[in-house]
């Protein structure tokens, strides 16, 4: 990778960042947008020496590879994180279905950054249980939600009552900040917050009327790739 700074290319720029802070570049704010909406939904937040970096692991190459190119010099790259036959193998060797074949499943790809400091600031992971709480003050700009939307949540497409619905089960208890969300954007709030348990696990997920969910739909960026089946038609980008 080239250092946009000294325009060398070094095997592992993060590396070359560390001990040349001068060379590193900041995030850009849509970079930095991007990142709320992954730790809101599939992003996790790793350390693997003094500084963290971001990984998204899902089914979704498209949107994998988008994020490869969209963080340029921050990304380490994209890879092949578990095959369709391996979480096969998982569920049968752990007894959660004996009969689990490759076929029922889907290869999943992994988005890495490199160690950045500036993702200290989404650290939000609080305690001995690792449990990720959001920040008071998120700001829910057009691209914030759509790539909260895009990891956690879905489009409930039954004609006359299609509605948005999204996940947010580790703020079950939080109802109040997440609708300060919604409303310091001037957006609708949640009409229904669906709880309900699996496996002992507490769930949440916030459901929105017809008309506020295409206002949200008007609101948030075009479907980025691989999920434009989560957005009606007129709201996937035709770039």
């Amino acid at each position: 990778m080239i250092c946009p700074s000294c325009e060398t290319e070094y095997e592992r720029l993060g590396s070359h960042w560390y001990w040349n802070e001068g060379h590193r570049p900041a995030l850009t704010d849509y970079q930095r947008e991007i990142i709320t909406g992954l730790m809101m939904s599939d992003g996790t937040l790793e350390r693997g020496g003094e500084n963290p970096f971001l990984t998204v692991s899902m089914i979704t190459k498209e949107y994998i590879d988008w994020l490869d190119v969209t963080f340029t010099h921050f990304s380490t790259g994209t890879d092949l994180h578990r095959t369709a036959s391996e979480k096969a193998k998982d569920r049968r060797k752990y007894g959660f279905d004996e009969s689990a074949s490759s076929k029922d499943y889907h290869n999943m790809w992994r988005f890495r950054t490199c160690s950045l400091p500036e993702l200290s600031d989404f650290n939000w992971y609080t305690g001995d249980s690792g449990k990720k709480v959001w920040p008071e003050d998120i700001d829910l700009t057009p691209t914030v939600l759509t790539h909260w939307f895009v990891g956690d949540g879905h489009w409930k497409n039954r004609e006359s009552s299609d509605h948005i619905s999204i996940a947010a089960s580790n703020e079950f208890e939080n109802k109040d900040k997440i609708d300060n969300y919604f409303t310091q954007a001037n957006l609708p709030t949640p009409s229904n917050y669906n709880k309900y348990k699996t496996n002992n696990t507490q769930n949440m997920e916030l459901e929105f009327t017809v008309e506020d969910s295409y206002t949200i739909f008007e609101y948030m960026d075009p479907a980025p790739p691989g999920f434009g089946y989560k957005f009606p038609d007129e709201y996937i980008s035709t770039e």
